[in-house]
């Protein structure tokens, strides 16, 4: 076990900042994972990267399913590697948390596991009508 305390695994997704000079926000997806000490909270390792997004008009912002669940296992794997470059076993992470953005939707089809339609995201005023309208087709 690392350093003989046990290592916590956290995965986000989706990160809004503020400017630090308009004070205003910036929009900006991306996906992390980090793994830290459970006792110090220090970070062993970590792998962010930005998501693309797609603006398919005035309001609305989109992302593709597929790339976000890609960003997903590439995050993982490259803080596995960079755990394993120092010796820690991805077996010593007890426990793993997982956040998101709560107001990104994504519709799943049961039969074939893949997306209906885009990730509607935080700009978007009308997710639950452009949902029923992706449902409908």
């Amino acid at each position: 076990m690392y350093k003989l305390c046990p290592l916590i695994g956290r995965y986000s997704s989706g990160v809004t900042a503020m400017s630090s000079l308009t004070r205003s926000p910036i929009f900006y997806r991306t996906s992390r994972c980090q793994v830290f000490s459970a006792r110090t909270s220090e970070v062993i390792a970590s792998h962010q990267m930005e998501i693309s997004k797609m603006y398919p008009q005035e309001g609305w912002v989109e992302q593709d399913p597929v790339v976000i669940l890609d960003a997903v296992k590439e995050c993982i794997q490259r803080t596995v590697d960079k755990l394993r470059e120092q010796d820690v076993e991805p077996g010593d992470i007890v426990a793993i948390g997982v956040t998101n953005q709560r107001e990104t939707t994504i519709l799943w089809d049961s039969t074939t596991g893949k997306p209906l339609y885009n990730a509607v995201g935080e700009l978007t005023a009308s997710v639950a009508a452009r949902s029923k309208a992706s449902l409908l087709h």
